[in-house]
């Protein structure tokens, strides 16, 4: 009798892999999701900064971070969910977040920012690195670190309001429309020619006509098995 693939120590009674569940859906954690804070909140002075690519949520996390300084930190950020591919794996949804505004990050501090708090935010590591992954800040040698007016905290405001609201969430959109002629790409209907009936978002699949042996028939297919007939 062959070994089991599985190992000696393996009993399909104690380890029930086929009982495994697969979560259909993978939100943020309350971890990553990105932090909005109160734009309006008292004694706040808000400054524009900018970072390294792909540094602005990291940024904002090293300066809440920064022990006796309370800055707040805001990136404008929005949301979708993907399916992430791997090989024939069929792996849940998961929701991404990514930064609206690149290289952007708002940072709030009680009172403005003066010579101290501009310290901290220019503080370097041993390789004279920018500690926070920070490029640069608004403002002049001559008058340091500009805030941001009236008209300008009210548009930040709004953009928070947003995210709070869900407003920033991106719909998915359907990638085929009833009707379209699509073409088998996947399966032992390989080459074969279909026509788009509907599409079911939550599943990420569409459902074709396919003429078969003078018969139609509809068949289900996930939206990366098809594509449009050139």
């Amino acid at each position: 009798m062959p070994a089991s693939r599985n190992g000696r120590g393996f009993d399909a009674k104690a380890t029930p892999q086929h009982d495994a569940k697969i979560a259909a859906e993978v939100p943020l954690s309350k971890e990553e999701r990105n932090k909005v804070p109160d734009i309006t909140a008292a004694g706040k002075r808000w400054y524009v900064c900018m970072t390294a690519p792909q540094r602005e949520l990291k940024a904002a996390k090293s300066l809440r971070e920064v022990e006796g300084a309370p800055f707040l930190t805001y990136v404008p950020c929005e949301f979708f969910w993907r399916r992430p591919e791997r090989g024939n794996l069929k792996l849940p949804r998961r929701e991404f977040q990514r930064p609206a505004m690149r290289s952007y990050l708002f940072v709030g501090a009680p009172g403005g920012i003066g010579d101290e708090e501009l310290a901290l935010l220019r503080e370097r590591d041993a390789e004279g690195r920018n500690r926070h992954g920070l490029t640069s800040i608004l403002g002049s040698n001559m008058r340091g670190a500009l805030a941001i007016g009236r008209v300008g905290l009210a548009w930040l405001e709004g953009m928070a309001d947003a995210e709070r609201s869900g407003a920033t969430m991106h719909a998915p959109t359907a990638p085929f429309e009833p009707g379209d002629t699509l073409k088998v790409a996947v399966g032992p209907m390989a080459g074969f020619t279909a026509r788009a009936l509907f599409t079911d978002m939550q599943a990420e699949e569409v459902v074709v006509e396919i003429s078969l042996l003078g018969s139609t028939t509809e068949v289900r297919y996930p939206f990366d098995h098809v594509h449009r007939a050139a």
